[in-house]
């Protein structure tokens, strides 16, 4: 099964959907439902997290969960929306993330970016919520994140995250092309052509690839798309 990176978070209530990119997190013992934080709660109200699998730089590489007004741990971002949804308590997802364009060792509370061994972390690839501390999913190569977020209001509900292994088939994006391989492109008539990439440039053209159709000789259809 090929996997993407995990890129960023969102939680909305109710039946508000997260922009387009944004996947919801489903039900770790039920794959076909999605997980609602506040399922079963007297007054509560809908609560759902959606994680962002977008073509970026960035990627998450850990995630916590804080209470109230307490601060993001040093290096994370913290979700402005409480996951508790409708209710006077609060609590917060926080994750932390890494520009892959760019070399770091540094560390940061509430983890790092580098294992005890000196290896790097690879980034987190799903997320999926359990209703009980004693649901299990690393038969499914997930780990738990030991804080309830409902532990202020007598519920549970627990993050299992997964991370993207060596062995995984990363899916297709475009930040992954490279000098000379092959792709469609639509040229400047709106037709579909067979095209080889000749020029990356990040400092001159960010975001482009330098192409050439390969059905033209010679250099005069060349041209940097998106």
């Amino acid at each position: 099964m090929a996997v993407a990176d995990i890129t960023g978070f969102a939680v909305t209530y109710k039946d508000i959907l997260a922009p387009i990119g944004y996947k919801r997190t489903m039900c770790g013992l039920d794959p076909n439902t999605s997980a609602n934080l506040m399922q079963g709660i007297d007054g509560g109200m809908a609560t759902y997290i959606w994680s962002e699998h977008g073509d970026q730089d960035e990627q998450v590489i850990n995630i916590d969960i804080v209470y109230g007004d307490d601060p993001a741990p040093e290096g994370f971002t913290k979700v402005d929306e409480n996951l508790v949804g409708g209710m006077e308590h609060a609590a917060y997802l926080c994750y932390q993330a890494r520009d892959e364009t760019k070399s770091s060792s540094t560390e940061s509370k509430g983890g790092d970016e580098h294992n005890s061994g000196g290896e790097e972390i690879l980034p987190l690839c799903m997320v999926k919520v359990c209703y009980s501390e004693d649901n299990d999913l690393q038969g499914e190569g997930y780990s738990k994140l030991d804080k309830n977020i409902l532990r202020d209001i007598g519920g549970q509900a627990y993050i299992h995250y997964r991370r993207r292994k060596e062995t995984d088939q990363l899916r297709w994006a475009a930040k992954r092309l490279e000098l000379g391989d092959l792709l469609d492109a639509k040229d400047t008539v709106n037709n579909w052509c067979f095209a080889t990439i000749i020029d990356i440039n990040p400092v001159t053209h960010p975001g482009q690839v330098k192409i050439h159709y390969t059905r033209w000789e010679g250099p005069k259809y060349d041209e940097w798309i998106e």
